[in-house]
């Protein structure tokens, strides 16, 4: 749940219902947005297909209400332009149009009036183009006039929707402070994969807010994931450290890339692993298209000291050549217990 103040409003988001409280012109605004379960807010639409896309509005309020749904275009504006929305009642539920804002673009369907105790499903027939490259993704809440706060947290997504997984294979251990780890990136759809970024939690790198890890984790070594911005946090000093975060990238369709993490021990006493997961819903596609995750299940794995399975790997002058034989022994290693589980 997310929560904005404002001089004149508070709204109260979720995920699968958006509720808008206000004080407007003297009376207290109560506006429901539902994204009903026929009309998932993850909508599968291959290019060239049609699907269903649907909310329901409605008006806990003593007075009428008009307004729009919508909030942040989360795709470039040239991928809204492949999908084409036609509303079945149009006088009621307006198509959606795009508002140049300073630094975003806002996406809005009209809404007309809808009287005190009233509710209105809106219900669009969308087309997308033959040669789309990127799902369509945006915010979903009510927004009672142009000023609204476009930043909710609830989201509607169209498209491709390829599913990712994340798994680590544990390479070796130098000194015993020190252990290399191999992240990978599994594509389980017929679409290839720019890149994906996987972040820790806020928690374990913030300064020791609840407890702090016995180790860091980073990227720099031969084959080593590139880092990407993580999570702003709040540290136990005022600061606003970030999370580890690294990107990984590409995967041809249907297939899988990796990268190497180095952990190195920093103390004897506290958190000895932490969760590494794929952060949110975005994929980054070649050419510069988005696409959307939808499935949450397979994204997070344990990242580091005390990792089952190491080989012993010597960091230092030689560790491309030794990096490069532990990968190739635990390549070999999968492979073998792949067999066997397949023979049993």
């Amino acid at each position: 749940m997310h929560r904005s103040t404002f001089p004149s409003a508070r709204i109260r988001v979720l995920l699968c219902a958006v509720l808008l409280q206000a004080a407007m012109h003297g009376h207290a605004q109560i506006v429901q947005v539902d994204i009903p379960t026929n009309a998932p807010r993850y909508v599968p639409l291959a290019p060239g297909g049609s699907a269903r896309f649907a909310f329901t509005v409605t008006n806990r309020t003593l007075v009428a209400v008009d307004g729009a749904v919508g909030g942040e275009l989360q795709v470039p504006s040239a991928t809204f332009a492949e999908y084409a929305f036609a509303a079945d009642e149009p006088s009621l539920c307006g198509p959606p149009v795009l508002v140049p804002r300073t630094g975003f673009t806002e996406i809005r369907f009209p809404i007309a009036a809808l009287g005190p105790g009233g509710a209105r499903t809106c219900a669009y027939t969308v087309q997308r183009a033959p040669g789309s490259a990127g799902d369509l993704g945006f915010r979903a809440c009510w927004q009672a006039d142009a000023n609204s706060d476009p930043f909710c947290l609830a989201r509607a997504r169209l498209g491709t929707l390829p599913d990712l997984e994340l798994a680590l294979d544990t390479l070796g251990a130098g000194t015993g402070d020190t252990t290399v780890v191999r992240l990978r990136l599994y594509g389980r759809s017929p679409l290839a994969v720019g890149s994906r970024v996987a972040s820790t939690g806020c928690h374990e790198f913030a300064g020791g807010f609840l407890q702090p890890t016995q180790f860091d984790v980073d990227g720099n070594l031969p084959g080593g994931c590139a880092s990407a911005v993580g999570t702003f946090c709040i540290g136990g000093t005022g600061e606003a450290p970030l999370s580890r975060a690294f990107r990984i990238g590409p995967a041809p369709a249907g297939g899988s890339a990796t990268c190497l993490l180095r952990i190195r021990r920093l103390r004897s006493e506290g958190v000895a692993q932490v969760p590494l997961f794929l952060s949110g819903d975005r994929v980054d596609l070649p050419g510069g298209a988005v696409a959307f995750d939808p499935v949450r299940e397979r994204e997070t794995v344990s990242v580091g000291l005390g990792l089952p399975g190491a080989v012993p790997v010597p960091l230092g002058p030689a560790a491309p050549v030794a990096i490069g034989l532990a990968i190739l022994l635990a390549g070999l290693y999968a492979q073998r217990r792949r067999g066997r589980a397949q023979s049993a």
